[in-house]
């Protein structure tokens, strides 16, 4: 693996563990691994889009829940050692202990008491309501070993996550619309989120990277044929138009109709008569690429490569278009 990939495997999963638009990272396998691997290492958008993985890859739920309780499992076995490792150092530094104490408090105060150790069903519903490491937390905390605390912790999260896995394959039967169905799942349901994203979901985020997703305006690995065409070929041939050297902070404001938006930059020109007259203000643009594409007059002969940090590598040549659409200019 090269620096290059290395670093867009990095900036991919970083993305995609808090952004629930990301796409999954390029390396991210498909099938059964890659639904246990969400499983595992949950991204932002969470078991909801594990659930929809496994719906696409032919699983059946209870064989769904079967990889959610091994990826349980996996973490029974992983984090154990971490919560040893705070029981160790509560005996040894202050803090950490008093922590500990504050931890034990608070389950009685909750009701998870029943005698000298705490009542499973109140530590179930604390791993339901929380998390299965806090439940596990929890038990430990209220006198329960490994086995007991975990299968514990286990249960509240397993009822969770079949009542997670009904509810998001209910809202994907209702919507037919993946991306809807991630939306209800991981927005909070505000007017500028959930409300709005159900009403128009390709104004509001998220938009259409949730897989399988074919209509998705995105490509992440684009390349176009060179044309024949060099720089004063293109530029001779406007009467009155502008020659835009770079595009910036580009990002998708309807990604079906491949509508994006972002400003020029490091250099945009008037054109006259096929002469450059000068430089102009930044512009910010908002087009639909597709739009743009079907009014290609010339292409040019030299291709230039570019790395975007989220949205892959492309290799393009110049193009002369009929239109494009500015809609203002930019303070920068």
């Amino acid at each position: 693996m090269t620096n290059d990939d290395l670093t867009r495997a990095l900036n991919e999963l970083v993305r995609a563990q808090w952004d629930p638009t990301a796409p999954l990272p390029y390396f991210w396998p498909a099938g059964v691994a890659g639904v246990f691997l969400m499983f595992v290492m949950p991204l932002a958008a969470g078991i909801p889009f594990g659930v929809i993985m496994a719906r696409d890859a032919g699983l059946s739920p209870l064989t769904t829940a079967g990889l959610y309780l091994v990826s349980d499992l996996v973490l029974a076995v992983t984090a154990e050692p971490f919560l040893a490792l705070l029981r160790w150092l509560g005996k040894r530094v202050a803090f950490v202990g008093r922590l500990g104490h504050f931890f034990s408090r608070a389950t009685d105060s909750v009701g998870l008491s029943e005698g000298r150790v705490r009542g499973p069903l109140g530590l179930i519903l604390f791993s339901f309501s929380i998390s299965p490491t806090s439940g596990r937390a929890a038990a430990a905390a209220a006198g329960h070993g490994f086995v007991s605390g975990w299968t514990l912790a286990i249960i509240g999260d397993m009822l969770f996550f079949g009542m997670l896995m009904a509810t998001t394959l209910w809202v994907a039967s209702v919507f037919g619309d993946n991306r809807q169905t991630i939306g209800a799942n991981t927005l909070p349901n505000t007017r500028g989120h959930l409300a709005g994203w159900v009403v128009d979901p390709q104004a509001i985020k998220p938009g259409s990277l949730m897989p399988p997703n074919p209509l998705s305006g995105v490509p992440l690995h684009l390349a176009m044929e060179p044309g024949t065409a060099d720089l004063e070929e293109l530029v001779g041939g406007v009467e009155h138009g502008l020659y835009v050297t770079r595009f910036h902070y580009t990002n998708h404001v309807h990604p079906v109709r491949s509508t994006v938006t972002g400003t020029t930059r490091d250099g945009t020109f008037l054109v006259e008569d096929g002469r450059i007259a000068g430089g102009v203000r930044n512009l910010r643009f908002t087009q639909s690429v597709l739009g743009a594409l079907s009014g290609v007059e010339a292409v040019g002969r030299k291709v230039e490569g570019a790395f975007e940090r989220f949205y892959g590598d492309a290799v393009a040549p110049a193009l002369r278009l009929s239109s494009f659409t500015f809609t203002s200019t930019s303070p920068h």
